[in-house]
């Protein structure tokens, strides 16, 4: 566990500020304090707003727990009769704000630090030229640091603080860029395991208790949520090539799937009528969960035919490699109007979703691609969707090569975007695309609100793959040999970043003028290869004088691009474009 101190952070019955902690250290002498008297430390996410409603009621400048609900948000400490060391050691808080009660006067900054808590030091770097996606690559990074403590938490200050899966899922291979989280994750598989009904339902957050965490008698939430015990061990052994946390929850998987099949759809017996009641959650416009979830269901066979074929579970594999035809099949039967293309209710979400998974038959592909194209032009390039489909929109306009319109929809700063939060003076990432916004403060969602949520941050998974574009190779798994392919567009004129790997820094970057590419820089650390995809033409690249250690290999389409390929061995490389 991390413990991080930030002094003079906090400003002083004296409230204090600060980016997102988990306690507060305070040292009270005896010029402070009376022996024997109570102090107060109450915290709190955000203060009521200069607005006329809050100043009508006169609680603006006040600090605002509403959102908090029944959490228990104000530690008491006792006085001795030489003053006071203020430090919870049993309980933590997320916060912003703190205010200290009981004192005789405020107490110097000196006398104030914040102590972080976690389970994980993130290592990745990112810089733009963009300083609103700097501040958004930072924000992400701070609700991972404060959510990741012993379990992946949904947040960390109201009265939940839970191990939601869902939100666990969408966000778990951006946190695998962020930090070293393999370990982390498949301790809290554990967890999540063991917490499986006889039936091989899943609870919905782990550990689990309540109505909505029991697998055997709570209801489903959704497949996006309980189909964690899949996701992210597929995904946590696609950024490292360990098979441990695949086989660690094999098992768990086959009897998830059993249970699900144990429900079939009566016009679709391949499908799952047991798809529960959520999938795009807190999503701009609504998008059939049925369809979502089921489309998550075929993705969880694809992978789990993978899976079993990498650790030799040959009859499963073989299994889920015919189920998965069958159910891909009836999945478009059911989800894809044959004359027009349109999947679902024609939202970002019902194209994104089934796109990145591979739901869709290759008849259906190209329109469905022109069709959610058409959601995002429509939509002004802001963002529609939830918790599910978020994750899944620039990486398919990116893989299908839309590259402008990819770039458009991430640096959108109007609402719903992932940099209007920013704009709003976000330090952290919010649980909605207007938490609080400026003018309407907390736009009518004053309990069921959060401050510090990560799951909208898994942006930053775009960020490192496509963007830098440090990713394992589309047919293996982990950073010994892998990809680099760096996408430049929109407004930005350089980026560069870092990624911890196993074999040590991966470092890739550009400079671009215009869209083009103008320059790119990249390490492959000792005892790894990567293969790069410049989006340049063949001209271009045998223009080049090729840095030592880099092979050009001819041209090829690469995420619907065509791409100069270069082979580089271990070293650093500068490559003039």
């Amino acid at each position: 566990m991390l413990r991080k101190g930030i002094a003079g952070l906090l400003a002083g019955a004296m409230v204090v500020s600060s980016l997102s902690g988990t306690v507060v250290f305070a040292e009270a002498p005896a010029e402070y304090v009376e022996p024997g008297q109570t102090v107060t430390v109450r915290y709190a996410e955000i203060l009521y707003p200069e607005l006329d409603e809050y100043i009508e009621a006169g609680i603006n400048g006040m600090m605002m727990v509403e959102n908090l609900r029944a959490a228990l948000v104000t530690d008491f400490y006792t006085a001795g009769e030489e003053g006071l060391v203020i430090e919870p050691h049993f309980t933590f808080h997320g916060y912003r704000y703190v205010e200290i009660g009981g004192l005789k006067e405020e107490l110097p900054l000196k006398n104030i630090s914040m102590l972080i808590l976690s389970s994980i030091e993130n290592t990745a770097t990112y810089e733009s030229s963009n300083e609103l996606v700097n501040r958004l690559f930072a924000n992400v990074q701070n609700s991972q640091t404060s959510n990741f403590l012993s379990i992946p938490t949904d947040c960390p200050q109201r009265n939940e603080r839970l191990g939601w899966t869902g939100d666990a899922q969408v966000f778990s291979t951006a946190a695998s860029y962020n930090a070293d989280v393999y370990n982390f994750y498949r301790n809290w598989m554990k967890t999540f395991k063991a917490e499986q009904g006889e039936d091989g339902a899943l609870p919905t957050y782990a550990p689990c208790y309540g109505e909505y965490g029991n697998s055997t008698s709570g209801p489903l939430i959704g497949i996006s949520w309980e189909g964690t015990i899949a996701f992210v061990s597929y995904y946590l052994y696609k950024q490292t090539g360990r098979t441990e946390i695949i086989r660690d929850n094999f098992d768990a998987m086959l009897r998830y799937m059993d249970f699900l099949a144990s429900f079939p759809m009566e016009e679709a017996p391949h499908l799952t009528s047991k798809t529960g009641v959520l999938a795009d959650w807190l999503s701009v416009d609504m998008t059939n969960n049925g369809m979502v979830n089921n489309a998550v269901y075929v993705y969880l066979m694809g992978i789990i035919r993978e899976m079993a074929e990498v650790i030799g579970e040959d009859e499963a594999a073989a299994k889920y490699a015919e189920e998965y035809e069958l159910a891909k099949a009836e999945w478009n039967e059911q989800y894809v109007d044959a004359e027009t293309g349109v999947v679902g209710q024609d939202t970002q979400t019902s194209y994104a979703t089934p796109l990145r998974f591979g739901v869709l038959l290759e008849e259906n592909i190209d329109t469905a691609v022109e069709n959610f194209v058409k959601t995002v032009e429509n939509a002004g390039y802001t963002l529609t969707t939830g918790f599910s489909g978020t994750p899944n929109l620039l990486p398919v306009l990116t893989d299908y090569g839309y590259v402008e319109e990819a770039y458009k929809l991430f640096e959108q700063t109007e609402y719903a975007s992932w940099l209007y939060p920013v704009t709003q003076g976000a330090t952290s990432v919010w649980e909605r695309w207007n938490s609080y916004t400026v003018e309407g403060g907390f736009n009518g969602n004053n309990s069921m609100n959060s401050f510090n949520h990560f799951s909208l941050g898994a942006v930053t998974e775009w960020m490192m793959a496509y963007q830098l574009g440090i990713a394992p190779a589309a047919d293996g798994a982990g950073y010994q040999n892998f990809i680099l392919q760096p996408t430049a567009g929109g407004t930005f004129t350089d980026v560069s970043g870092t990624f911890e790997s196993d074999y040590g820094t991966i470092e890739s970057g550009w400079t671009a003028e215009e869209g083009a590419m103008t320059s790119y820089h990249a390490t492959v650390p000792a005892n790894t290869s990567a293969t790069l995809y410049l989006p340049i033409t063949e001209e271009q690249a045998n223009a080049m004088e090729l840095p030592e250690g880099a092979s050009f290999t001819g041209m090829e389409e690469h995420n619907s691009r065509e791409c100069a390929v270069f082979t580089l061995v271990s070293g650093q490389y500068e490559f003039e474009i």
